[in-house]
């Protein structure tokens, strides 16, 4: 069987779909990747898997650009012929549903996120549900990465009961996300994820600056690990090189390849996101065994059980996040490695890679027929 998978960046496919691929290359599939290529090209094609260029621009509105694109998805899928397609992010989602409706293809399409047009509502909302609607209306399957996704979308008629429903995140290794732990001090906290402001980065530094500024605390490091864009998010770098030279104890990073090294390394996982699909920086801080702190909304509250492995705080409020933060600090070492070892089992029995990846297999393996 051939499945072609694509996304708007082959990093996106490293990051998330390397477990999928590679059980699906020992099932004996053949896969092909379709993505713009960037500097995880090489670690893909060490699958010896097929694998095509295709420009996508994540925020250009140009109608003719566009149409390029889709032409482009529109040669590769009837040069490849493939048996399934496997589509991921927006862009992907949308142009390869259009072209898939054609050539009579059959599509699994992953709505991983909502993304910024859903957080605030413009007129690219509406736009957006509008393509959404056309490209969707003949897919195979859509799986979505919370219930609250879904329902939106059947709320918002862009897809149906019958050929849709929810799927864990993108799954996580448990062999390799994992570690021993002797002990948690509660005295170094990270912040993982893109910087932009949906990830919740300006109220992470507000309330680290809120809880430096208390004194008890000074002997706490904040780190922070993620890209940031500074075409887009100027103000953010901004801000964060004044916080890091104001406050020593705020450490930025940049973007970090090792992220189990880095997990081991630090005692408390921080994600105030405005809203996720499933963060699987959450799945992965559980897997080893860190306590969590990130905001009470979809994607998020899915991972964490307040009280249990972490604490939920409320949604664009620096306050609320300081609070759990002192809290969080001011737990036992015995009570945060608690939150831990709660947190790997709710992993290792909901979103280890295995389930996920088989419920890909029953989908897949059912439209084959």
């Amino acid at each position: 069987m051939k499945i072609l998978i694509t996304a708007n960046s082959t990093w996106n496919i490293y990051n998330f779909r390397m477990n999928l691929i590679k059980d699906f290359i020992n099932l004996g599939y053949e896969i092909c990747v379709v993505s713009p290529k960037d500097e995880y090209f090489e670690e893909i094609i060490k699958l010896n898997l097929s694998y095509y260029d295709i420009p996508i621009y994540p925020h250009s509105i140009n109608p003719f650009r566009e149409f390029t694109v889709i032409k482009k998805y529109y040669d590769i899928i009837k040069k490849l012929n493939p048996d399934i397609i496997l589509g991921y992010t927006i862009k992907p989602n949308i142009y390869v549903n259009l072209c898939a409706r054609i050539l009579d293809k059959k599509v699994v399409s992953n709505i991983s996120g909502l993304g910024k047009i859903f957080i605030k509502k413009t007129y690219l909302t509406f736009f957006g549900i509008f393509l959404y609607r056309i490209a969707l209306k003949n897919t195979s399957h859509v799986f979505f990465q919370n219930s609250a996704d879904l329902k939106l979308f059947l709320d918002l008629k862009i897809v149906k009961n019958y050929n849709s429903s929810v799927i864990n995140g993108s799954g996580v290794d448990v062999n390799v996300f994992d570690c021993i732990r002797e002990k948690n001090d509660g005295k170094s906290f990270l912040f993982l994820g893109r910087l932009i402001k949906e990830k919740g980065i300006l109220e992470f530094l507000d309330a680290v600056a809120n809880v430096l500024s208390l004194n008890i605390y000074n002997k706490t490091t904040f780190y922070i690990a993620g890209s940031i864009n500074l075409n887009q998010d100027e103000n953010i770098k901004k801000k964060l090189d004044l916080f890091c030279y104001k406050f020593p104890q705020i450490k930025y990073l940049g973007n970090q390849k090792d992220i189990v090294q880095l997990l081991k390394e630090v005692d408390v996982l921080v994600l105030p996101s405005y809203r996720e699909g499933l963060s699987k920086a959450l799945i992965e801080g559980a897997s080893m065994k860190l306590p969590l702190i990130t905001t009470d909304v979809p994607g998020c509250k899915d991972i964490v059980e307040n009280g249990k492995n972490g604490f939920l705080c409320e949604k664009e409020n620096s306050k609320s996040l300081s609070e759990k933060i002192i809290k969080m600090i001011n737990l036992s070492s015995d009570e945060r490695m608690e939150f831990g070892i709660c947190g790997r089992n709710l992993v290792i029995n909901k979103f280890a890679s295995k389930h996920i990846n088989n419920e890909y297999y029953s989908i897949i393996e059912s439209l084959a027929y």
